[in-house]
């Protein structure tokens, strides 16, 4: 039996690697850490996790949110592949430094201000990041989806938000002393900061102060890249706050993030909320946003055909199978049924003619019309006779014509085994 792995992700954080695994008590818990340094590509590697995780799946790498770049061309065409096609040329001119940057991308078919198309493309762009991923590979670890914080967020924003697609929406991302702020426009993720606050005291102010003022920079710049304001703010928190001071210093309305499932990652001296809800998303990556390998991703799906074609020949060899058995004993049954079938109905007829011309000889002197009643009591249900001849010159002899009403050589030839038999009873032999 194959034994099932255990799940998890990776997190890049703090120019550390962090290796993330859902536990049996279902919160997600860090395994181990170790320096980013350490994955850079080289000729001697300075560490090797292959056999360390070899229990677990990773299919989820977190990266920090400026790894990831977004940008909107101006496309009419709807075809993927002529979209594939110009994104591939197009990033990789733009963005030389990142030389995979062609197969790590994903984008959305949107809609401008003006109604116009555009192709709104997210790609990795930190030359780090694919040193990263071969670092991984080497190691038996092939993440399938590579997102980051703000990405996923933005994913839980489209659900808890209304009008998401179609404003400006800015998240306060604050737990204890880390504090993320994301902006997203129409739907999709422009910017976001990260932000050092002081240790929370117990009062919210000092922590509010800062990030009253890096908003309102952020405020001007997303007006700035998006000639609109920023119409609504909300804040998520590890802890409680009322979010009325914060309004008031900010001069906008701040409101708490509606609810969701988000799960909280158990690790020494530091809690951190993990923008990973559900177990099952990890198990389901590709529906993540984020970017993917598109040669593992063209493998993985290669894969899924071949095992779907295995299946089904599989399905046809049994079904094939089952109807040559199915074959073979019709074949066996008819062969051990024209061997046991009666002798053949001409045979019985001669016979049947035999027996009663000895009956009859034997029979002497006796009255013709008691042998003919006899016969007539001797006849199967399914014998109908239609005329009687009986003769006495030159010897006793009756003659009979009628019809046998059988479905099949079985039926006719149990027939008459059935006359014989009465025969013999009603007509017995003289001694």
């Amino acid at each position: 039996m194959f034994k099932k792995r255990k799940i998890g992700f990776i997190e890049v954080q703090n120019e550390n690697i962090s290796f993330v695994s859902l536990g049996r008590d279902g919160t997600w818990h860090y395994l181990e850490s170790i320096p980013l340094m350490d994955t850079f590509d080289g000729e001697n590697p300075a560490v090797n996790i292959s056999e360390k995780f070899k229990d677990h799946d990773f299919p989820l790498l977190i990266t920090p949110d400026f790894w990831f770049g977004n940008a909107r061309y101006p496309f009419r065409s709807h075809s993927s592949k002529i979209i594939r096609s110009f994104l591939s040329r197009k990033l990789a001119s733009e963005f030389p430094q990142a030389s995979r940057i062609k197969d790590f991308f994903s984008y959305e078919v949107v809609k401008n201000q003006k109604g116009e198309q555009e192709i709104a493309a997210n790609f990795l762009q930190e030359p780090r990041a694919f040193e990263l991923y071969q670092f991984l590979i080497r190691n038996n670890i092939r993440p399938l989806r590579i997102s980051s914080p703000a990405l996923l967020w933005n994913e839980r924003l489209k659900k808890r938000v209304d009008n998401f697609n179609q404003i400006g929406t800015g998240l306060i991302y604050l737990f204890d002393s880390r504090c993320s702020l994301y902006f997203y426009f129409r739907g999709n993720f422009l910017f976001s900061r990260v932000i050092a606050l002081p240790e929370f005291q117990g009062d919210d102010i000092p922590q509010f102060e800062i990030i009253t003022y890096e908003m309102n920079q952020s405020i001007y710049h997303f007006s700035q890249r998006t000639k609109t304001d920023l119409e609504r703010i909300f804040l998520y928190s590890g802890r409680e706050i009322e979010t009325h001071q914060l309004s008031e210093m900010l001069g906008r309305e701040v409101r708490t993030l509606p609810s969701g499932p988000e799960r909280r990652a158990s690790l020494i001296n530091q809690s951190v909320i993990i923008p990973v809800s559900d177990p099952d998303e990890i198990l389901e990556p590709l529906r993540l946003p984020g970017v993917s390998n598109r040669e593992a991703v063209n493998e993985i799906e290669w894969k899924k055909i071949q095992a779907i074609g295995i299946i089904i020949g599989l399905i046809l060899l049994t079904i094939l199978g089952l109807e040559f058995s199915f074959l073979t004993g019709v074949r066996d049954r008819e062969t051990l049924s024209i061997s046991a079938a009666p002798e053949d109905p001409t045979q019985s007829i001669n016979r049947y003619n035999e027996a009663l011309d000895v009956l009859l000889n034997k029979a002497g002197e006796k009255d013709p019309m008691d042998i003919v009643g006899r016969l007539a009591e001797s006849l199967p249900e399914n014998i109908l006779i239609e005329s009687i001849a009986a003769t006495t010159d030159p010897a006793p002899a009756v003659s009979l014509s009628g019809v046998i009403k059988a479905y099949g050589a079985d039926d006719f030839g149990n027939s008459l085994r059935s006359l014989i038999e009465k025969v013999n009873i009603n007509i017995p032999a003289q001694k």
